[in-house]
This record gives C-alpha cells, sequence and structure tokens, in this order.
C-alpha cells in the first residue's frame, strides 16, 4: 500500500514533465500522421474509383484492384509503425522522467526514431495480434490515439447482450482472455525499447515477470486512475455550479464568467487527457525497473544548440503562437456559448416500436408507436421474398422473432404472411410491405424504408423490382429508403434519382463516403462533428443511430445531426424540449463536455437540468 501511495504520488509531481513532449507528439499525430494516412487511403480508393471501404468490399478489392489492396496493406503497415512511434516515445519519455534526467524533445525524437532499425516482419504481426486485437478489448492503452479509435460498435454490444446468451458469454470471456494476455505481454514493448531484448525474449521475460503481479499493478493503475477522474470530475462539476449560480444571479457577466470557465475546463481536460495517456506507461515502467535488476541505457544524440538569438526568437514565436492559440480558445467560447439552441433533428421511430411497445416491424406496433409518439418518421426494415414480394422482416433468419429456421428469402410471400412473429411479451402477424405501407398512409406516417438483402443477391434486380413497386407511393407521401448495401443505395439513384436514399454506416473508417446518396445513416460510436460537417458540406444529410440516451442526444445535437433513430422516443423528445427554448451557459458547458469525450462524467439526463437550478 505504501508503494502504491508513494507510485501515485510521484506520478502527479511530475505532471509538467510530460506536457510538452506529449502535446507536441500528440499533435504531430493528429495534425500531420492521421490526415496524411487518411489522405494516402482515399487517394488509393478514388485512383481506381474505389467509392467507400466497408466490410462487404473487402473481398472486391483483393479480387478486382490487387496493387491497390496491398497498397492498402502498407497503410495498414504505417498504422501500426506510428502505433509503436507513439508506445516508444511515451516509453523513453516516462523513463527519463522517472530518472530525472532532462531531456529535450529532439533527443526524445531521435531515440523513439532510432528504434525502427529494430522492427522486422515478426514484429509487424506481433503489433497487429497486440495492438490491434488485444490492446482495444483489454482496455489497457485506450489513450494511445489510433488505438482509442478501435472499438466496437454499440448496436453489435447491445445485440449480444439482449439476444445470444452464448455470444454474450464468449464476448466476456474473450475480454477477459485479452486482458490476461495484454496483462501477461505488458512489458514486451518496454523490454525491446529500453532493454533492446529480441522479441522472442521479450515474450518469455515478460510473461516470467509478470507472474504473480497483477495485484500491485492493479492497484497502482486503479489508484491512479480514479485520483485523475476524481479530480477532473470535481474540478469540473464545482465550475459548472459556479456558472448556474453566476446565470442566476448575475446575469450582466455570466457570458464572461462562462467564457473563463470553459477555457479552466478546457485546460483541466487536456491535462486530464495527457495524464491518462501517460498512466500506462508508468505504472509499467515502475514495476519494471523494480522487478529486473538490468541497467537501462537509452541511447541520445546531443543536438547543439542554437544561437542565443534564435533561441530567443523560437521563445517569442511560440509565445506569441500560444497567446494566438489562447484568443482563438477565447473567441472559440464565445461563439460556442452565443449560440442560442442546438439543432432540432427529425425523431425517427426504430424499427417501428419505442420504448418496447410492440413487436419490432409489424402493423400493431407502427399503429401504436405513430398514434402514441408521433415520431417524424418510422424506420422500418424490407426483405425480398423467394417470389419477389417484399415482405416487413429484419433478421436474414426467422428463427429468433418466428421460431422457423428458415430464410426469408428461402419461402413465399403467402407462407410468410402465415407467420406469427413474437417479442417483448406480445405477439403479431409477420406483414408483406404492402399492408404496412397502407396502413403507414393512413395514418399519415412517414417511412424510413430499410431494403436489405443478402450479400451475393443482384441489387440491380432487387432496386428496379422495389421501385416498380412502390416508386410512386414514396413520393407522393415523402417516405424514405436506406440500405447498408452500397451498390444497392446507388442502383437506386441511377435508376431514379428523386427517391431520398441513405447509405447505412456501421463504422465511420475515413470519413464521408464518395456517393450520389441524399444521406448517410452512421452507428453513434464512430460519428463525430468532423463526419457531419463535411457531409453537410456536400449537401448530404446524417441521421445518427442508435440514440437512446439524453447524452447521446445532446451530442449528436452539438454535432448538428439531421435525424436521430431511436428505440426511446419520450427520452429524446424530453431532452430536446428541455433545451429547445433556449438554454443557460452552464447547460451549454455541461453539453460541450460531451464532446471532449467525458459523457461518464456529465448528467445531462432529464432530472439533471433541474438540479442546482442549471
Amino acid at each position: 500500500m505504501r508503494k502504491t501511495f508513494q507510485s501515485t504520488k510521484d506520478f502527479f509531481k511530475n505532471t509538467f514533465h510530460y506536457f510538452a513532449p506529449v502535446i507536441f507528439f500528440h499533435l504531430l499525430l493528429l495534425l500531420v500522421v492521421v490526415p496524411t494516412l487518411t489522405a494516402t487511403t482515399n487517394f488509393l480508393l478514388h485512383r481506381k474509383e474505389i467509392d467507400y471501404l466497408a466490410y462487404d468490399n473487402v473481398l472486391s478489392i483483393f479480387s478486382q484492384h490487387p496493387l491497390t489492396a496491398f497498397a492498402l496493406l502498407g497503410v495498414l503497415v504505417l498504422i501500426l509503425v506510428s502505433v509503436f512511434l507513439e508506445f516508444t516515445f511515451l516509453t523513453i519519455l516516462v523513463h527519463f522522467v522517472k530518472q530525472k534526467e532532462k531531456v529535450t524533445i529532439p533527443e526524445l525524437l531521435y531515440a523513439t526514431f532510432s528504434r525502427l532499425r529494430h522492427l522486422r516482419p515478426s514484429f509487424i504481426l506481433f503489433f497487429l495480434f497486440y495492438f490491434m486485437l488485444v490492446l482495444p478489448l483489454s482496455g489497457f492503452a485506450s489513450g494511445i490515439d489510433i488505438i482509442s479509435a478501435i472499438q466496437v460498435p454499440n448496436f453489435i454490444l447491445e445485440f449480444i447482450a439482449t439476444n445470444n446468451w452464448w455470444l454474450l458469454a464468449a464476448y466476456i470471456l474473450l475480454t477477459l482472455l485479452s486482458i490476461f494476455i495484454g496483462y501477461r505481454l505488458i512489458f514486451v514493448l518496454p523490454l525491446m525499447i529500453l532493454q533492446q531484448k529480441k522479441l522472442r525474449t521479450s515474450l518469455r521475460v515478460s510473461w516470467q515477470m509478470s507472474k504473480g503481479k497483477f495485484k500491485v499493478f492493479f492497484f497502482r493503475f486503479i489508484a491512479i486512475f480514479i485520483s485523475l477522474l476524481a479530480s477532473f470530475w470535481i474540478i469540473s462539476q464545482l465550475l459548472i455550479l459556479l456558472q448556474s449560480a453566476i446565470d442566476h444571479h448575475m446575469p450582466q457577466i455570466a457570458l464572461a464568467s462562462a467564457t473563463v470557465i470553459m477555457f479552466i475546463i478546457q485546460v483541466s481536460a487536456l491535462l486530464h487527457m495527457l495524464l491518462s495517456l501517460i498512466l500506462i506507461f508508468y505504472v509499467v515502467i515502475n514495476l519494471l525497473e523494480e522487478l529486473t535488476p538490468e541497467e537501462i541505457y537509452v541511447e541520445l544524440r546531443a543536438f547543439r544548440l542554437l544561437p542565443k538569438g534564435w533561441r530567443w526568437a523560437g521563445r517569442s514565436l511560440l509565445g506569441l503562437f500560444t497567446i494566438l492559440f489562447i484568443a482563438l480558445i477565447g473567441v472559440f467560447n464565445v461563439y460556442y456559448l452565443s449560440q442560442d439552441t442546438l439543432s432540432n433533428p427529425l425523431i425517427i421511430s426504430h424499427r417501428g416500436v419505442s420504448e418496447k411497445n410492440g413487436v419490432q416491424n409489424t402493423i400493431p406496433a407502427l399503429i401504436e408507436t405513430s398514434q402514441t409518439y408521433h415520431p417524424d418518421y418510422v424506420e422500418m426494415d424490407v426483405r425480398e421474398t423467394k417470389d419477389k414480394q417484399f415482405v416487413v422482416m429484419h433478421d436474414e433468419n426467422l428463427r429468433l422473432l418466428a421460431g422457423v429456421n428458415k430464410k426469408v428469402n428461402e419461402l413465399t410471400l403467402a407462407e410468410l404472411t402465415k407467420l406469427t412473429v413474437r417479442e417483448n411479451g406480445k405477439s403479431a402477424p409477420l406483414p408483406s410491405f404492402d399492408e404496412y405501407l397502407k396502413e403507414a398512409d393512413r395514418l399519415n406516417q412517414k417511412l424510413l424504408i430499410e431494403i436489405k438483402i443478402p450479400l451475393k443477391e443482384d441489387v440491380n434486380a432487387v432496386s428496379k423490382n422495389f421501385l416498380q413497386r412502390y416508386k410512386k407511393d414514396i413520393e407522393a407521401k415523402n417516405h424514405q429508403v436506406q440500405s447498408l448495401s452500397f451498390d444497392l443505395t446507388r442502383s437506386l439513384k441511377k435508376q431514379d434519382s428523386s427517391t431520398f436514399v441513405s447509405y447505412i454506416m456501421t463504422y465511420n473508417l475515413i470519413g464521408v463516403p464518395k456517393s450520389n446518396v441524399d444521406a448517410f445513416s452512421v452507428e453513434i460510436s464512430t460519428l463525430d462533428s468532423e463526419f457531419v460537417e463535411k457531409a453537410h458540406d456536400y449537401g448530404k444529410k446524417v441521421y445518427a443511430w442508435d440514440v437512446n440516451d439524453a447524452n447521446t442526444v445532446q451530442r449528436m445535437r452539438l454535432y448538428d445531426v439531421d435525424g436521430l433513430i431511436t428505440d426511446d422516443i419520450p427520452v429524446v423528445k424530453k431532452t430536446i424540449e428541455k433545451t429547445q427554448s433556449g438554454m443557460s451557459f452552464a447547460q451549454k458547458i455541461r453539453i460541450y463536455l460531451l464532446d471532449l469525450g467525458n459523457a461518464d462524467l456529465t448528467d445531462l439526463s432529464s432530472d439533471s437540468f433541474s438540479s442546482f437550478n442549471v
């Protein structure tokens, strides 16, 4: 316990020694490396007129454009090298700070890039396994820029948690296995970087050193992590409470105080991010130095100091840049705080239900949802049957909802409409799309129709069949169409440019795809404000799915999305209504915190806005 306390104390005592190098390398990655890799990927795709990159076209890229595929693999290798460089830079930095040795940024960069000469093909395979599979699932390196972008989308986690107990058990076991492997191999790269051991030796030594030390590692990690989390939470909440009081009792200075308070929170968030990034490296290197008797030697190259005049000019330029940067932040804060309201997006019922009020994609649920909640659109799913009709069904296989182990396209419409589907303690007939559409038109309820197709289906035939049957009704009633198949959305727009079509994206990998669609329906896990802004620049709308809590509602509104697809309409409506007539500055600061990636630190539920008179 004493060592844990001392470790935590030393970590915070050296905070400002990390600041400049980490910020520099972080900016280098965010402003140079990541944009370059993204631009390179887009260039390679556009050069061969490949409009997007997703799970359903990877094989076709390899078969039709092998050179492009290998070039994309080269980009993947560069991504792994970037991760290695960030890991190396932070490892060496923490080592020198712990040793209380002064080291300059050029010296750190030299020591970091000099490690590239040790890279071998076997290292690349290890990185692919360790960085891309083990660390993201284990959560050990969530602060690393590129690793933090690797995540399981929310909709997959929800599906695992609610539909298949064996999938949930498998996911939990996989996560626990990743934590175990991630911990047992946690000394591998520090051993390679600081002691220049070979990969095989590092694997063996790490496995031996980590045995029986998990409790020590865990308590040191948790002690610092909780201290970081608590300090940021307390600071942000106290400042928001202060702003709430100023909003109510001194409104004449509220904007000025909000600008300053928001800046303090931004600086606090920056420190929190920086220390969270360093945390895992500090704990690992601290343990490594305790457990190994070998002396650690990092070769540094001495760089000749610039003339005094040049150094003075450099410091002056840095000071000027800092003042300009602070001024720009101030301007941004004033602009953000001066906005009266957030966006007012469309509210779209997911699969025609809300609050589990019926069986998804059935007519009774449609009637109940439309008449009770009045959504702008009802999102629902259609599939083509064996006899080329259309039926309302989400799943490809009927087993889960109808208890029949058959695929939809293996049965005729007449056979399908005899089935009963069950969910949420309710049951209803499986409807044809003709019946569902007729009822929606009677209710004056607009639909967002998702066309689902098997991977090898003829998209042109499906789109032609669908438009021949429903084009007139869709245009007359302002219904919209979407699909997870990029080729199908392209075919729909090619055959009828007037139909509103949205492409569904499960993952925002390289930004806005090149497409002739009218909108993108993007899963919330990887949707960001940059994607929305670029989509709007291209004249495309953005729908976010699935938005089921107040925090996410406000974050998506902050991004200026055009529609929210939800399973809980009351939560979405209540959250929007709470802030539709104008917000206090304290509310705006709370919402801004969400976009800093700290949604778990703030409470934006319907009750939170009434708490503390915010």
